[in-house]
């Protein structure tokens, strides 16, 4: 157990890491990258970390929702204003998602030179604080659904399912990434058309 750049040569001979406070260069260092550690308690967390860890680099993918339109020509602003919080309420549950498979896959992504960085990773955000961003935002996505309509809310339900089946499991299976994949594409497709009716 360590807290600074001094312990790194005892990290360096130990099969497991423990990190109080760390500061960010030495969560850059390579011997902190290629331990199996936990983090005890953060250092200085990075402004915004809980964005971060949302994914919005993903959350176009849900403009997809928007692809019925084209099926009517020009829509009421009733229609633009619900599609619009279906959009939302989608953006929310993915990221949730994201969310959960990044805690469950904490140990891998820090010792993955591509993914240490993220902020659960990287310890900028807190497991137990992400746990709750994970429900909050969840619940906001389902609760902003049912808004919507209790028929996208049920459907909307799937998406998890969906999309942690493929994380944890179909992606590694050749075909069925394919399937997985063009699923959570065409449940994008559906869910705008059951919101606009079409």
């Amino acid at each position: 157990m360590g807290e600074g750049t001094r312990d790194i040569p005892a990290w360096a001979t130990a099969r497991r890491a423990e990190i109080a406070s760390p500061a960010p260069r030495v969560l850059d260092h390579p011997t902190w990258n290629s331990q199996t550690a936990d983090i005890l308690a953060e250092g200085r967390r990075r402004p915004f970390a809980w964005l971060d860890a949302l994914r919005p680099s993903r959350w176009p993918r849900s403009l997809l929702i928007f692809a019925p339109l084209l099926a009517l020509g020009v829509p009421a602003l009733d229609s633009l204003v619900a599609l619009y919080c279906a959009f939302c309420a989608l953006g929310l549950v993915a990221a949730a998602s994201d969310l959960v498979y990044d805690m469950a896959h904490l140990s891998e992504d820090r010792r993955d030179p591509l993914t240490r960085r993220r902020p659960l990773a990287s310890g900028h955000l807190g497991f137990d604080r992400a746990l709750v961003l994970a429900g909050f935002v969840a619940a906001l996505g389902f609760v902003l659904a049912a808004i919507v309509s209790p028929v996208f809310a049920g459907w909307l339900a799937l998406y998890p399912v969906l999309a942690l089946g493929y994380a944890f499991w179909l992606k590694r299976v050749a075909g069925l990434d394919v399937l997985a994949l063009a699923a959570l594409y065409l449940h994008r497709l559906i869910a705008g058309a059951i919101v606009l009716g079409v």
